[in-house]
């Protein structure tokens, strides 16, 4: 769930050998579900062994609880006996649901709207008695713009969009894009503003917004004031020659001490995309780009959900705008022309390469570690052996998680590093082969270790010097998701009819220790990534140490940033934190077969 969460009231029911009505066979069901609440966030964990489901009778597994937000699991009113032993080697298997809602669209279409031509604003709002602190100031009044974005103190009528920091501060941009509105098709723009006490609309939408916010914010929150804007069906700029169009909100709400701003997006509703910018500029260095700002498919954020245990119809993006807030910073994407490309495959003799049999979930020889690779948060396990997954990662220790489907870390599988982790199938084209690298075994295998440490070292995860002694590279080159339906021959060179016209993947990960600090770095070139199929991007040790990229499920992770090439940088030993997101893992404590 990516988060530190902490319960307060907690229900465990178990069905104990239970069986099915009227069922003249002696098969029983023995499975658990726990719910589990903090006040302000709540969460469901079924939890099932393999073995111990012997019955199905087409169960529903999920939840429901109001309008549109309730989720299925795949399993359900099929053969859900499966759920149990999803994890192939592994026991257990265990489902976790975040049964928070997400914040919809607030109808406020019978309200204000801003007029009908280019690079528009809105006429002065103002922000309340207590006025809207933002960065270092106290902003009395906003502006809506057609643009996608408010702007504090001034009206700012751009309409070209450009990543954080820019010069334009105090800027809150929900999808900042040269948007077109003048024709009677081309949508509209409308804003309201409400007040704590003015009436009892405003109070009821403002406990909505604050509630959401505390949860999602890990804090207590009641706002005073707050502005919201729809974009409703907008063009891209000019409108006239096109058809499609986006659909979009943002909210900006203070209690005249703590200020955030909140987006809001309905997958299906945001229809094309330019390299918008998505996030804050407040003064200072207290700014954020989302992920998605300067990618050519800034709309798809609308279809990335809020967490992997919900329904994705509804996307909310939540930043901490006034002074006191800390960014989140979750990965170490290449910006500023920091950046590491494809390290090419080597003819040198002392650095061996090795290629990955052709097959679907297909690993690679244990690759022996002389110096030992140290994985884990507080007390990182020193590593000796590690397999190279033809599906997209790197697995210590166990083969097992390289036979697997994706999952969200931290899943049930431990001490796996994942660049694209997805089902390839390269038995008949792509193919993906990995080196190894030791120090001191040739000036020319050093050089290339050196190019890869002075990267670890000159980014943000690292503020000293580093040097490898051990490196592994992996490719996975022009690879194809599963089946990959070909008919080939064999002749003088193999010759391939493919029913696919899928383009494939191409993307690199590095593995790389001194012994005591370990590191990964992920490498994409923007226009190698040709298909997703919900691929995972991240690691996972042990203990609740684990990232999963927020872009995972998506190709544009190799757009970012209006760059040719992006790295992801993950530290993955306990005395250095980097980037890494930490969480807190519920652990089923060994009691009656291991249940609560």
């Amino acid at each position: 769930q990516q988060t530190v969460f902490s319960g307060s009231w907690m229900l465990v029911a178990t069905w104990d050998s239970v069986e099915m009505y009227e069922d003249e066979n002696d098969y029983g069901n023995t499975f658990q579900g726990i719910l589990i609440t903090d006040g302000w966030r709540s969460y469901a964990v079924f939890t099932y062994k393999c073995g111990l489901l012997e019955w199905s009778g087409g169960a529903t597994i999920g939840f429901y609880a109001e309008g549109d937000f309730y989720m299925n699991h795949p399993l359900s009113g099929v053969n859900s006996t499966q759920i149990a032993c999803v994890n192939g080697d592994l026991l257990w298997s265990n489902v976790v649901y975040s049964l928070n809602g997400p914040l919809p669209f607030m109808d406020i279409s019978a309200d204000l709207k801003l007029p009908k031509f280019l690079n528009a604003t809105s006429v002065s709002i103002q922000t309340g008695d207590l006025g809207f602190p933002i960065g270092n100031s106290t902003q009395n009044e906003v502006y809506v713009s057609t643009n996608g974005y408010f702007s504090f103190g001034r009206q700012i009528t751009d309409c070209c969009p450009t990543p954080f920091p820019n010069g334009t501060n105090y800027l809150v941009a929900p999808f900042w894009a040269d948007i077109d509105n003048r024709g009677d098709d081309a949508g509209e723009i409308y804003y309201q503003v409400h007040s704590r006490g003015s009436n009892s609309v405003s109070d009821e939408l403002l406990d909505k917004v604050s509630v959401f916010i505390s949860g999602n914010q890990q804090t207590v929150f009641s706002g005073s004031w707050m502005l919201v804007a729809t974009w409703d069906s907008v063009k891209a700029f000019p409108g006239d020659t096109m058809n499609e169009t986006n659909t979009f909100q943002g909210t900006l709400v203070t209690n005249g001490e703590e200020s955030y701003a909140e987006f809001t997006y309905q997958c299906g509703l945001m229809e094309w995309s330019v390299r918008a910018t998505i996030g804050y500029y407040a003064d200072g260095d207290l700014y954020e780009n989302h992920p998605l700002t300067g990618s050519p498919n800034a709309n798809e954020i609308a279809c990335l959900g809020n967490s992997s245990s919900q329904p994705s119809q509804w996307t909310n993006v939540v930043y901490h705008v006034s002074s006191n807030a800390s960014r989140n910073d979750v990965q170490n994407i290449s910006d500023d022309g920091l950046y590491l490309s494809f390290i090419a495959a080597s003819d040198l003799s002392a650095v061996p390469k090795f290629y990955l049999p052709r097959a679907s979930g297909g690993h690679s020889e244990p690759t022996y570690i002389q110096v030992g690779f140290p994985f884990g948060n507080t007390t990182s396990v020193v590593h000796s052996v590690v397999y190279v997954g033809t599906n997209g990662l790197f697995s210590f220790g166990s083969v097992t998680p390289t036979k697997l489907d994706p999952v969200m870390f931290p899943g049930s599988v431990e001490y796996v590093v994942a660049p694209f982790w997805s089902h390839v199938d390269s038995q008949w084209r792509g193919e993906v082969h990995y080196e190894v690298y030791n120090r001191a075994v040739s000036v020319e295998s050093d050089a290339v270790m050196d190019t890869v440490s002075a990267f670890i070292s000159s980014s943000q995860v690292l503020q000293d010097n580093f040097t490898a002694e051990w490196m592994l590279v992996a490719t996975w080159d022009k690879v194809y998701p599963f089946p990959d339906d070909c008919e080939c021959t064999n002749g003088t060179t193999v010759v391939c009819l493919c029913s696919s016209d899928q383009e494939p993947n191409t993307f690199q990960g590095i593995l790389l220790t001194d012994g005591r600090q370990s590191f990964a770095v992920f490498t994409y070139e923007c226009g190698l990534l040709g298909w997703s199929t919900g691929a995972v991007v991240g690691f996972t040790g042990e203990g609740g140490f684990y990232g999963n990229h927020p872009l995972s499920g998506t190709r544009t992770i190799a757009c970012l940033e209006n760059n040719e090439w992006n790295n992801i940088v993950y530290a993955l030993s306990h005395n250095r934190q980097g980037v890494s997101l930490f969480q807190m893992k519920l652990i089923l404590m060994e009691h009656c077969q291991n249940w609560l």
